[in-house]
């Protein structure tokens, strides 16, 4: 038999302010809404999500491409407008489409994400944190709440940065969190500070001193790193102990979670356990 398996992926979706229920409701009202455009010429839809229970909800996300362009019949090799092919009442439709359940945890705003369904249809971490951005944006615009959504790192990635023997350059990116997680006491100075300054979003770039033999990674430092690899990015650049040149790029790296599906198992209920794991 042919070994099936699933994939995830974890998305951070920030809210400021976040009062209790906010995101349950961006994720409602965006429901209600037609197909976002994202990337090109590729749509995206959410379902309308389940009920809050204990601190999880649910649903799925629909992805689909608008057909656009020109056909070719192969015999006469004719070219005719795609949408000309297409029968009347179709132009509703868009074609290949794909849904991909996701599960929401409030208490750390993550989001885990089928990135391969049980129907063996896959998308990229990069392209489904698109799709969401597309269709929660909108909403927490009109709601007058700033929100980041950001596919995390792999694990790891940031202590590559860390363990880089010489660090040459950095570049930090990130939209301010809200300062009400369970972070560390560094982060949440960090952004104390920031907020306090009226800061929506902080762009850093650090280049190494010539007269350096790397850029020092105090405390501080590290903890800008952190929130910047989870609200935005972190790109640095420097050497490995052979002397070569090495690029981390967080962006780069998203966290993808694989696991081996039994007979009786389906994607979706794995992926509900694994986000009410993470809850505990």
């Amino acid at each position: 038999m042919r070994k099936r398996s699933a994939k995830y992926t974890v998305i951070n979706v920030a809210a400021d302010p976040h009062p209790d229920g906010i995101y349950h409701k961006i994720f409602e009202i965006s429901c209600e809404k037609e197909g976002q455009a994202y990337g090109r010429d590729w749509y995206a839809k959410l379902t309308p999500p389940t009920k809050r229970l204990d601190g999880l909800f649910h649903g799925k996300i629909g992805v689909w491409h608008r057909l656009a362009g020109k056909a070719i019949q192969e015999s006469s090799m004719e070219q005719t407008d795609v949408q000309a092919l297409l029968v009347d009442g179709a132009k509703d439709f868009g074609y290949p489409s794909k849904m991909f359940s996701w599960s929401f945890r409030e208490s750390d705003h993550s989001l885990f994400s089928e990135i391969k369904n049980d129907e063996g249809e896959t998308i990229s971490p990069t392209s489904l944190g698109s799709a969401f951005r597309a269709v929660l944006l909108p909403v927490a615009n009109e709601l007058q709440i700033d929100l980041s959504v950001t596919v995390l790192p792999e694990i790891g990635t940031v202590e590559r940065i860390y363990n880089l023997p010489v660090l040459k350059s950095l570049e930090i990116d990130f939209s301010i969190p809200n300062a009400g997680d369970s972070l560390a006491q560094e982060k949440k100075d960090l952004i104390d500070k920031l907020r306090n300054r009226g800061v929506k979003r902080q762009i850093s770039k650090y280049t190494k001193s010539s007269h350096a033999n790397t850029i020092a990674l105090d405390e501080e430092l590290k903890a800008e790193i952190e929130v910047g690899a989870e609200n935005g990015h972190v790109i640095a650049k420097g050497k490995l102990e052979d002397g070569s040149a090495d690029e981390i790029n967080t962006a780069a790296k998203p966290r993808i979670l694989s696991r081996d599906l039994k007979s009786s198992d389906s994607s979706v209920t794995l992926l509900r356990v694994i986000a009410g794991q993470a809850a505990e």
